[in-house]
């Protein structure tokens, strides 16, 4: 799911800004640039976030600004220099050549100047930088939970829903049942009192319409399958490996019954249950797909 969280600190030395955003991943997948200075610690920044995170597309934004006494400066390489110099006045002196800017131009050459850290300072720093993150992503991990806990609530109203729309059904099937019992009665005058009856095959025949209509199974099955849902969705939040995936198969399975008995239902009462049963079904399978 989407997450965000940031942090800010600054003094005398630096100032600095850490935004992080988070969306769904089955796996973690860290973004980030570092200054210069601290790209080594990319891998244990990484780390960080494994830690506290987990899983997810993980965006990390890093402002850095070092203020008052620098902690690197410019230095002149100089034995690079000597040589530069060296070879130059030597080449100069082979071609009878003037010499006047050799030394002008031996500073330009590459890697004259070298950047020299303030290890101590950087250390100082670099700490100051982990902790902006670490709250960032700790930040950033409370939305997602809160993020989650709303996600929950509004698939439980919509598990809620179909539960209620399942109970409607099993207070009308008495009713559908004696509709379609005096429905078969009426066909069984006319079809008795033909000439060509045939008693063993009707008998099949009626046994299979009643079984074609009977939802007895589907009402069992699908109260299973919220019952499940439930289960899975209000695990312990420190034990919880529930996928997005899993709950998106219970769902699909509790679909296949809606199906079936909207299929079975000729019943006009019914049907409407079975189409508000489909409404939020479709929702909670949209809600999973933020579901990690």
């Amino acid at each position: 799911m989407t997450g965000y969280g940031s942090s800010n600190l600054e003094n005398e030395e630096y100032t600095i800004n850490t935004e992080i955003k988070t969306v769904n991943s089955k796996y973690l997948d860290c973004s980030l640039r570092l200054p210069k200075l601290f790209a080594d610690k990319e891998i244990e920044v990484k780390n960080l976030a494994q830690k506290i995170l987990e899983r997810g597309k993980v965006y990390i934004n890093l402002n850095y600004v070092s203020k008052g006494e620098n902690i690197s400066q410019l230095v002149v390489n100089q034995q690079l220099v000597s040589s530069y110099y060296e070879a130059m006045i030597k080449s100069a002196k082979e071609l009878n050549a003037p010499t006047n800017d050799i030394f002008r131009i031996a500073m330009m050459q590459d890697n004259v100047f070298i950047e020299k850290a303030n290890e101590e300072a950087i250390e100082s720093h670099w700490k100051a930088i982990y902790q902006t993150i670490e709250k960032a992503l700790l930040d950033c991990n409370e939305f997602r939970k809160d993020e989650g806990k709303s996600l929950q609530n509004q698939i439980e109203e919509c598990l809620n829903s179909i539960q209620n729309s399942l109970t409607e059904i099993n207070k009308i099937e008495p009713h559908r049942m004696e509709k379609i019992r005096q429905k078969l009665e009426k066909n069984i005058e006319s079809v008795v009192s033909s000439e060509h009856f045939d008693k063993n095959r009707f008998e099949q025949e009626v046994i299979y319409y009643a079984e074609k209509l009977d939802i007895a199974e589907e009402q069992v099955r699908l109260k299973t399958h919220i019952d499940y849902f439930l289960k899975e969705l209000n695990k312990d939040g420190s034990k919880n490996n529930t996928s997005g995936k899993k709950l998106n198969f219970i769902a699909q399975e509790m679909g296949r019954e809606i199906n079936t008995i909207g299929s079975k239902a000729n019943d006009a009462d019914m049907q409407h249950f079975v189409v508000e049963m489909k409404e939020e079904l479709e929702k909670i399978k949209e809600q999973t797909l933020n579901v990690l």
